[in-house]
């Protein structure tokens, strides 16, 4: 046994040694605990392989044990040559190695080590490391210089908001209130989609969603060809960019930054539009997935990486250094106030420039994860009780969100309105909303502070839903919860009012091009502000879904293009799809969409029919045939929350 403890001395200490200098280490985060934990327990595992070679070599010789012990812990480190020739000394020298009576105490005392690392360390997993931002791009001088005092523009997108969670008096906005309070504003916009994608690229491209022919993150997605090509788009940030203005933006969800090579069909490619088009600078706040680095430097450095099986190590290094809550929500710790912080480092280099500038800062909270800063967690959940059987910790917050969508998806017909789950994770969002509202005001302090005009417009790509029409979360139906969301448009000059009628949140973009005098050409939505303005139907898209508002009136419906799904060279043709109303609701008795009245109001349907069908007639859908989604594809969608969608999705 002296052998063996002897050998695990050998190992430990050449690898911390090797560790305390960084050999071999390439990555940016140190990762110090969890580096030296994975160097302590390598060091058991491979001095006791060494040790019981060295008791068969030479029995009690712990010298030839310590030696080999070395010449294990050295090798795996890309120093194969000498500790293999180590080892070689070891086993040939003929001599006893003397080496002091306490080197084998010391080592039984070595296997301490992984314990010591563990306990007596802080995890380096609140350390959100990101990609790089790119320097902001030179000014394009061969576009015309707008006249002075031309306004900046602030186009801000909160990903998830509720357009009734900024209007509650209970959740503390004080920055959104002073927005409306100087600025033209409604109690909600409709969304073209309740998904992340879609809405998004209907509001940059400024098509309207059947335009785009996107149904959610998981359907058919238009080529750049086809959108920029064939259909002549001219994207919001271009039509700033080709003013004179200069152009940036901070994405903060990843799936707007990480556009996948698309294919139209199996062995076709084709490329996605993306969502950068206009932008000078794009920075896409993509957090560095560290713990797979690290993974993969565990297995190559150490014996114990290059001889076990990967789940023998992935699953108890997961469970010990990144247990399940903080591989759901570290990366989104504080993704506000990188957010915040990455928008204020851009504009403040671009108001030292007399151009004047479009900025579209994209946030990603209050989306899932629910990860609301340590100061206001739990601040709005008094009178919300912990349901039974379920913690405030990550993990079960986690559970609770999947255990109710389980209970109660698809019922749709009656209302949850009581439901304890749903009302604690609709206090949890609400402090998430309290935090974005901060990270909100301090971006628009440095906006205004340098006294440059500036137009800010403000809205949402979609809502979130907790429960009470069977939905939980966002992508399961088309009820307001889903889809209305905030519409905020302040500029110098303009006379602060609310909206007499609900605008669609692509109204909110084209009315900012106007705000600002640049060109609106062939850009759908309408003008609030214009006299003549008239408010238009609103259609919005889910999978195999529409809903058509038009007044008072809101109609949902199920929409199905005929093909054969199982032969992978079919898809959608033109005019080829079946309509079928499912309900009905008069939205201004009915606000919670609880009264169906489709059988009372044949003539109201048809006529929210016939809109859908006009509208139909520039779906892009069909020119954009079946989305096929690789595995990695699915693997992004997962890590945003979107992973249990249809496998072929239109």
């Amino acid at each position: 046994m002296k052998s063996i403890a002897s050998a695990v001395l050998g190992t430990v200490l050449s690898g911390l040694i090797l560790a305390a200098f960084g050999l071999g280490w390439e990555q940016e985060l140190p990762m110090w605990r969890e580096r030296l934990f994975s160097v302590a327990l390598n060091g058991i595992f491979a001095g006791w392989l060494a040790g019981l070679i060295a008791h068969f070599l030479g029995g009690k010789s712990a010298g030839r044990a310590l030696i080999l012990g070395i010449a294990f812990g050295v090798a795996p480190w890309s120093f194969f040559t000498l500790g293999f020739a180590i080892a070689i000394a070891a086993v040939f020298w003929k001599r006893e190695l003397a080496v002091p009576k306490a080197v084998p105490m010391l080592g039984w005392v070595a296997h301490l080590a992984p314990a010591i690392v563990f306990f007596g360390m802080s995890p380096s997993w609140t350390i959100i490391p990101t990609v790089p931002a790119p320097p902001l791009s030179a000014a394009d001088d061969s576009a015309p210089l707008p006249a002075a005092g031309t306004a900046d523009v602030l186009f801000v997108v909160c990903d998830t908001l509720r357009a009734d969670s900024i209007l509650d008096p209970n959740i503390p906005t004080p920055v959104m209130d002073d927005l409306r309070a100087r600025g033209v504003w409604a109690d909600y916009a409709t969304a073209p989609a309740n998904q992340t994608l879609p809405s998004h690229l209907s509001l940059l491209t400024g098509f309207e969603i059947e335009k785009i022919g996107m149904r959610g993150n998981l359907s058919s997605w238009p080529s750049r060809e086809l959108i920029m090509g064939t259909f002549e788009c001219n994207p919001l940030a271009q039509r700033f960019a080709q003013a004179g203005y200069r152009t940036a933006a901070v994405g903060t969800n990843t799936l707007l930054t990480d556009i996948p090579p698309g294919e139209a069909a199996p062995g076709k490619p084709s490329t996605f539009m993306p969502f950068d088009i206009g932008f000078q600078t794009w920075y896409g706040l993509t957090a560095v997935d560290y713990w797979k680095t690290y993974m993969d430097w565990t297995r190559s450095k150490t014996l114990m990486g290059l001889i076990l099986p990967k789940r023998a190590l992935s699953w108890p290094f997961g469970h010990l250094l990144n247990p399940a809550d903080r591989r759901t929500y570290r990366h989104h710790h504080l993704e506000g106030e990188r957010t915040t912080d990455s928008a204020i480092k851009y504009i403040t280099e671009l108001q030292q420039d007399e151009r004047p500038y479009f900025f579209f800062a994209q946030y990603f909270d209050p989306h899932t994860p629910y990860a609301p800063p340590k100061e206001l967690a739990g601040s709005l959940r008094e009178g919300v009780p912990l349901p039974e059987g379920f913690g405030s910790d990550p993990t079960s917050v986690f559970n609770m969100r999947v255990s109710l969508r389980d209970d109660i998806r698809g019922q749709d017909e009656e209302l949850h309105e009581d439901l304890p789950r749903g009302n604690y994770l609709q206090a949890i969002y609400n402090d998430e909303v309290a935090y974005f509202d901060q990270q909100l005001g301090r971006l628009i302090e440095a906006v205004e502070s340098a006294g440059r005009p500036t137009i800010i417009a403000f809205t949402s790509d979609h809502g979130e839903g907790f429960g009470l029409h069977g939905n939980v979360e966002h992508g399961e139906s088309l009820y307001e919860a889903e889809i209305a969301v905030p519409f905020i448009l302040v500029a110098p000059g303009l006379e602060p009012r609310k909206l007499d009628f609900a605008p669609r949140m692509l109204d909110n973009a084209r009315t900012m091009l106007s705000l600002a005098g640049v060109d609106a050409t062939r850009f759908d939505g309408v003008d609030v502000l214009a006299e003549d303005a008239v408010p238009q139907p609103a259609m919005s898209f889910m999978i195999d879904h529409v809903s058509m508002i038009e007044g008072e009136w809101k109609l949902h419906a199920s929409l199905r293009y005929s093909y054969d799904r199982d032969d992978p060279e079919a898809g959608p043709e033109k005019g080829l799809y079946e309509l079928k109303p499912l309900r009905l609701f008069h939205l201004k008795t009915d606000p919670k969409e609880a009264n169906d009245v489709l059988a009372a109001n044949p003539e109201i349907v048809k006529q929210l029919v016939a809109q859908i069908d006009l509208r139909m007639e520039t779906d892009a859908l069909p020119a954009i045939g079946r989305r096929f989604l690789s595995a990695s594809e699915m693997a992004q969608l997962a890590e945003v929350g979107y992973a249990d969608g249809p496998e072929d999705s239109h």
